[in-house]
């Protein structure tokens, strides 16, 4: 039997995480002892798998009744010897269609668990009547010889399968956490069916007791155990395999039937793995070949993932998967490595290597040797850079102690039917890239602005494919002159640096108007406002317009209104844009009138402008003004008086004199 174990660590980093994983690693002891402290019954339960394809095929394939069955054996396992499943109180022909396919459900549940090592592909079922009707079914798994007290015949030995059980769940999760560090699952595959062949010795003389049980592959001699004792032959080597294989979410099934050997047609098992949208058949066994000129390790894989074999013949063909591949598998659907890559690169004067991205899946942090090609197969000294096509060739480990894999892809470098331009600003920033067609003019764009500069024009300077294009810009020439054209010294920086200063200042005004800020063809200046050429700046003097809330204006800063109130007088005052009202003051009422003082500011310049104004208040304003009227007309207010008393004198001797010529 082979000794010499295989120990393959596969350092696969993706950062920091998978380097504390390695770091962290339990050994087989440590799972060992893990499992040690469990009791019988917890590790029962906790051999128990559920892969969705591995661990239901077969179930799958039967009728209610049998799913019925089925569906009680798990139940009766972990209740204990003697792991028997009891049906009563049914109608009897319910109870006769149940034990009619008692054994089929049984052999279904084998081949879809073996995790439950100890129990054999046979079963006992019976019947109990009561008088003449039949009343119950019973249907009894037996267990291999191996785990009776004295082989066939024996009591049932839980203190073995207590044992056994450790080191199978120990063994068990050792390898998967050797596997889940490999990325895909076809080296996950290969790394179980590797380690199946390298570490067990089919049982040639068929001694072994547990040559028909997964154990007879799985146990080894350590924590006690004399792995001389646990030999496999084929149904041991499939379901070991499908064991491990769906304890790591691999779907693998156990396939039984005939297999033709060196003695001709005989009884075999073997395997089909599920990889990639199909089912393939596997034989471990026969990748386990005998013979002493083979060394130890040696490994067929012919039999890996291959087409299926004229030599095996299953049962029922009712039971073949499908989808099932009529070839191998092609290792090459699975990618090694991760790439990003494209199929053509466009020539830029520089190295092109071919990629963005390159790594093993396996093994992120693997040196790769990276040689390149040219289209006649010649060896290059160097990334390449010129047109052309080229292949590259990329080699790595896949591990400490690991094989080589290696990727071949190839991409060209044309040359290009566009240019670009790239401008820039005036400290050699990239302001934009534009692609543009060869034969096309280039295209234009907008120079951004510098305060104090004028651009002239773009410097364009051809590089190969490239154009690199510079703003060309010139100091502006800015004068200045007072509001009667005299010429103002100042050194022009940017606009909101002019309106900083005292210029201003000394620009004369008439009473009554404001200097706004300085203008360019009519149009005032502010700090949002580019000059792009040489100009000469002018004062803009603007007369202070403005009008007040509900009064009516008489005269220049003359006007008539109701009496002023001092609330909110500032609200009341309407400006033209660009100037608002900073200060007011109302005076009392005098004469009839108020005084309103206010001070006017442009915004911009920040110049500012008192005016008076006088308010007159229209109430009494009417009043003097019929009072100016009477003294004005006196003379003919008397007259008119005298006549209204006359007229009155008359009329009334008038009625007198009627009165008495009628007594």
């Amino acid at each position: 039997m082979k000794r010499k174990l295989l120990f393959v660590f596969l350092f696969t980093i993706f950062g920091l995480l998978f380097i504390n994983y390695k770091v962290e690693a339990k050994t087989f002891g440590d799972f060992y002892n893990d499992y040690a402290s469990m009791n019988y019954n917890q590790k029962i339960y906790a051999l128990h798998t559920t892969q969705e394809q591995g661990n239901n095929f077969y179930y799958d394939t039967l009728d209610e009744n049998g799913k019925e069955i089925y569906d009680a054996f798990l139940p009766a396992i972990r209740a204990g010897y003697p792991f028997q499943v009891v049906i009563e109180d049914r109608p009897e022909a319910e109870l006769q269609a149940l034990f009619d396919v008692a054994f089929d459900a049984w052999e279904a549940f084998n081949l879809d668990h073996p995790e439950y090592f100890w129990l054999s592909n046979g079963a006992h079922k019976g019947r109990s009547y009561l008088g003449t009707t039949l009343v119950g079914v019973n249907v009894r798994p037996l267990v291999e010889d191996g785990y009776l007290i004295g082989g066939e015949g024996g009591n049932f030995n839980q203190t073995l399968v207590n044992e056994d059980a450790n080191h199978i769940l120990a063994r068990r999760a050792y390898l998967k956490q050797e596997i889940d560090l490999l990325q895909n699952d076809y080296r996950k595959l290969r790394y179980l069916y590797t380690w199946l062949i390298q570490n067990n010795e089919y049982d040639t003389d068929f001694t072994s007791e547990f040559a028909h049980t997964p154990s007879g592959a799985l146990i080894k001699s350590d924590f006690g155990k004399d792995g001389s004792l646990y030999e496999p032959v084929c149904e041991a080597y499939a379901e070991a395999f499908q064991m491990l294989a769906n304890y790591a979410n691999l779907p693998v099934i156990t396939s039984v039937g005939q297999g033709y050997g060196s003695s001709g047609w005989e009884a075999h098992a073997w395997s089909h793995a599920f990889l990639a949208g199909k089912w393939y058949f596997t034989d471990v066994t026969w990748g386990d070949p005998t013979g002493s000129h083979l060394g130890e390790d040696y490994v067929d894989y012919d039999y890996f993932l291959a087409a299926p074999s004229s030599e095996h013949v299953i049962d029922d063909e009712a039971y073949l998967p499908v989808p099932l591949s009529n070839v191998a598998f092609d290792e090459g659907l699975l990618n090694e490595f991760h790439l990003v890559t494209e199929e053509n690169y466009i020539y830029s004067d520089n190295p092109i290597r071919g990629y963005e991205e390159l790594y093993i899946l396996d093994n992120p942090a693997a040196e790769l040797s990276i040689t390149y090609f040219d289209s006649d197969n010649h060896l290059l000294s160097e990334i390449p850079s010129a047109i052309g096509s080229y292949t590259v060739r990329a080699r790595g480990a896949l591990g400490s102690g690991y094989e080589t894999v290696t990727i071949n892809f190839s991409f060209n470098i044309l040359a290009p039917t566009r240019n670009t331009v790239i401008y820039y600003d005036k400290d050699d920033n990239i302001l934009i890239s534009i692609p543009y067609n060869i034969d096309s003019p280039i295209p234009p764009y907008e120079a951004p602005f510098v305060s104090g500069y004028k651009f002239l024009n773009w410097d364009y300077l051809p590089i190969e494919y490239t154009v690199h294009a510079r703003p060309v810009y010139k100091k502006l020439e800015v004068k200045f002159e007072d509001g009667s054209g005299n010429p103002l010294e100042y050194e022009f920086t940017s606009v909101g640096d002019l309106y900083s200063t005292t210029l201003l200042n000394t620009i004369p005004k008439e009473p009554g108007y404001l200097i706004m800020g300085w203008e360019v063809n009519g149009e005032l200046l502010t700090d949002d406002s580019q000059i792009t050429d040489d100009v000469t700046l002018k004062p803009l003097v603007q007369k202070v317009v403005y009008s007040i809330q509900g009064m009516n204006k008489k005269s220049e800063n003359v006007w008539v209104g109701s009496v002023f109130k001092s609330d909110n007088v500032i609200e009341k005052i309407d400006v033209d844009e660009g100037v608002r009202v900073t200060y007011v003051e109302l005076s009392e009422i005098q004469d009839g009138k108020q005084t309103l003082t206010m001070t006017f500011q442009a915004t911009n310049s920040l110049d500012e402008e008192t005016i008076v104004a006088t308010i007159e208040i229209l109430e009494v304003r009417t009043f003097n003004d019929i009072l100016d009227w009477v003294k004005a007309n006196y003379i003919w207010v008397l007259v008119g008086f005298g006549g209204l008393i006359v007229l009155s004198i008359a009329i009334s001797l008038i009625g007198k004199r009627k009165k008495g010529k009628k007594e």
